[in-house]
């Protein structure tokens, strides 16, 4: 069994019940190869998860028009909301928006298609985990899921290293910013960034990084991890477990 919410909305199960799901286990992946030239075989360019398409199969069990209003109603076509998916083990969410709501008005037992299409195709864990800075860094344990970046509030200026001095960054917004002044460096894939939000307005202080050796979001893998700090930490650190499937 599995649990559906979407925008906080749920089907009316008195009416429809969900009989198939397309969509939730890992297979988006996608592996490019470049063809060596004269010889057989290739070399691979890149492996990435591409967009998620999921399906939901409802067949009717109320009264058909009721049934279709009240699905029209929760998954509303072209809106975008977060889907949450509760198993028997977690509960994860995923952006997700709604493409084609197709019924079929012929079949014996009419059933209902709905259609959603999730650029960021991984699911995150409803929880996110908090870390108290130690003495020097912050110790991360990652029990479950992929691989995943963090979220860090900081200084004005300061560092973070992981894995080595290879796996470095540092920032300076000492000559613009008061020694008061909290920042978040978010080093999630696909949200890098470093900025302050006020009343709901992000400031991007970016260009102020010093050092970049990241060449990409750090993935901390499975184990006990730790995030080494300079002293111009401000709080916590938050990570959010992700999956590539269900």
């Amino acid at each position: 069994m599995i649990g559906i919410t979407f925008r906080d909305n749920e089907v009316d199960e008195k009416l429809v019940r969900l009989i198939g799901t397309e969509g939730l286990d890992a297979g988006c992946v996608e592996t490019s190869v470049t063809p060596y030239a004269g010889i057989d075989g290739g070399a691979v360019s890149g492996i990435r998860l591409g967009t998620r398409t999921i399906r939901f199969v409802y067949a009717v069990i109320g009264e058909p028009e009721t049934a279709r209003a009240m699905v029209y109603e929760v998954f509303e076509p072209k809106r975008a909301g977060t889907l949450r998916l509760a198993t028997s083990d977690k509960t994860v969410t995923i952006r997700a928006y709604v493409g084609n709501v197709e019924c079929d008005f012929w079949s014996q037992k009419e059933e209902i298609t709905v259609t959603l299409t999730c650029p960021d195709p991984w699911f995150y864990n409803v929880e996110e985990q908090t870390y108290q800075p130690e003495t020097n860094q912050w110790t991360i344990t990652q029990n479950r899921g992929s691989s995943v970046g963090f979220v860090a509030q900081v200084k004005r200026s300061g560092y973070v290293r992981y894995g080595g001095e290879t796996q470095r960054l540092a920032w300076d917004c000492s000559q613009i910013l008061p020694t008061t002044a909290v920042l978040t460096l978010d080093m999630r894939e696909g949200h890098r960034d470093l900025y302050i939000e006020e009343n709901g307005v992000r400031t991007s202080y970016l260009q102020y990084v010093t050092e970049w050796y990241w060449q990409t979001c750090p993935h901390l893998p499975e184990g006990r991890n730790g995030i080494v700090r300079s002293t111009a930490v401000a709080g916590t650190l938050t990570v959010r477990e992700r999956w590539a499937g269900l």
